[in-house]
């Protein structure tokens, strides 16, 4: 996925089988707000972007225009 058409778009760093990754995905969802998976199993050339970009390597990592919004817990801070 080309880079400009992510813009405007919330990104979630995952991993299958992670519980948190599934529980915030589903909070986007339930909120009716598009996002792009970026699975770290399917794309594992992305993990030293995502670390690169939040100085992480754990998931979720969940990112708004650019901007770090943090892990599962940052997701529900933002939101309610």
């Amino acid at each position: 996925m080309a880079e400009e058409d992510l813009k405007g778009t919330v990104i979630v760093y995952s991993i299958v089988g992670c519980t948190k990754c599934d529980a915030a995905k589903q909070h986007l969802s339930k909120l009716r707000i598009p996002y792009a998976d970026i699975s770290l199993d399917s794309f594992p050339q992305c993990r030293d972007e995502m670390e690169r970009l939040c100085g992480s390597t754990d998931v979720p990592q969940i990112f708004f225009n650019d901007v770090h919004v943090g892990d599962d817990e940052g997701l529900n801070a933002l939101v309610s």
